[in-house]
């Protein structure tokens, strides 16, 4: 979303995503689920929390989508690892 966030921001903001998901539906999120949240969330909003003010090409719904996805995607692989080995 913009240059400043860090890795640990977005994997704060990723393991929200997924409990308050989990939570309201009782499930995993899929990449669509996050493309709406991105899209409700609006591209006004986006770039105003964008660094400084400064606009970026990858201050878009979809391109925050992919890369909150690419996080929660992360998180949700390494849980399926870990409860296979249980």
């Amino acid at each position: 979303m913009n240059e400043s966030k860090t890795r640990r921001d977005w994997e704060e903001e990723a393991d929200t995503f997924i409990f308050e998901w989990r939570k309201a539906t009782d499930a995993d999120p899929t990449f669509d689920d996050v493309l709406k949240e991105a899209n409700s969330i609006g591209e006004k909003e986006i770039k105003e929390n964008s660094d400084n003010g400064r606009h970026y090409s990858e201050n878009t719904p979809k391109k925050y989508a992919e890369t909150l996805w690419g996080y929660i995607n992360d998180i949700l692989e390494k849980e399926k690892e870990e409860e296979m080995e249980i």
